[in-house]
């Protein structure tokens, strides 16, 4: 996530870097020397929140991970919580998806924030979905990459590379440099950039991501959907939902599920403790150890309440 303050100097050792609105360089950049150094408040830029996999250790339905990384960044940036959900749907044809929730605030809402995803092949764009292909016989790679933005709602689109252009920051490229003859050879050649198109001290990112062959044209179908205070996706068989503030929720939360079937549901951001949800197919109590709660639900109005005794 890039934040950009127009008036933002970055600097490593003794030179100054070009603007680009990423993160800032503890100790200037310099390597630290000893382990006191590392564990510093200096060297402090992130804390991890929560996290959580399952229902089966060993091949788990999903695996989630909730990071602040406000220290991160500059004062430029107030809070910035960033939540991934990988999600197996033990599926061929779409095996896997990534899942990833920002909610940031800027110190001014004219700092720009862009949302990147750095890629090898020439990503195409398609109303809020992008593509990226990426095939190669000689090193066997047959793969795709589906990104839908899902929030914001209104935003947009840019894309940034090519030959001459792989890693251009502010009109100035910084080639990558490989090391080793014998590497795969595969720099992120293109940026996709995703941007709001109103200015907002407040901004809340949803993007999901889906894996799967180049040739198959068959995904699963995906949705924002809402409760009063979460938001989140359903795709396929599957319901994530994250706080639309990105603090831990102890009030009741509403939900109703539309479709056939049974589907799989994780409701992070919420206050560790035993939560009851009731509904048409109901678990009752669950617990919540790393702020998420995981069960099985039919269609139907479900009210997840969390248990104080």
């Amino acid at each position: 996530m890039l934040v950009y303050n127009p008036d933002e100097v970055f600097t490593r050792g003794d030179r100054t870097l070009s603007n680009d609105g990423g993160q800032r360089w503890p100790g200037r950049g310099n390597e630290p020397s000893v382990i006191d150094i590392v564990m510093s408040e200096e060297y402090k830029k992130a804390e991890v929140k929560a996290y959580d996999f399952g229902p089966d250790p060993d091949k788990p339905d999903y695996s989630y991970l909730k990071g602040d990384i406000t220290r991160a960044y500059t004062d430029k940036v107030k809070n910035h919580q960033r939540a991934f959900v990988f999600l197996n749907f033990n599926n061929e044809q779409v095996p896997a998806a990534l899942i990833v929730y920002d909610y940031i605030i800027s110190s001014n809402k004219d700092f720009k924030k862009t949302w990147l995803l750095h890629c090898v092949h020439e990503p195409v764009f398609t109303g809020n979905i992008c593509t990226v292909t990426l095939v190669d016989d000689v090193k066997k790679y047959n793969g795709k990459l589906v990104n839908t933005v899902l929030l914001p709602q209104n935003i947009v689109w840019n894309k940034s590379g090519g030959q001459g252009n792989e890693y251009n920051v502010a009109g100035k490229n910084y080639p990558n440099r490989l090391r080793n003859d014998n590497n795969s050879n595969d720099g992120a050649n293109w940026r996709i950039e995703v941007s709001p198109k109103t200015p907002s001290e407040t901004d809340v990112f949803l993007n999901v991501m889906q894996v799967t062959d180049a040739g198959n044209n068959t995904l699963l179908p995906v949705k924002r959907i809402e409760t009063g205070q979460m938001t989140g996706v359903q795709i396929g068989d599957r319901i994530v939902l994250f706080a639309k503030n990105g603090n831990p929720q102890n009030s009741p939360i509403n939900m109703n599920i539309n479709g056939a079937g049974v589907f799989k549901v994780l409701i992070t951001d919420l206050g560790k403790g035993n939560w009851v949800v009731t509904g048409p197919k109901s678990p009752g109590m669950v617990r919540n150890d790393q702020n998420s709660v995981y069960f099985q639900a039919t269609a139907g109005d479900y009210v997840i309440i969390k248990n104080n005794i």
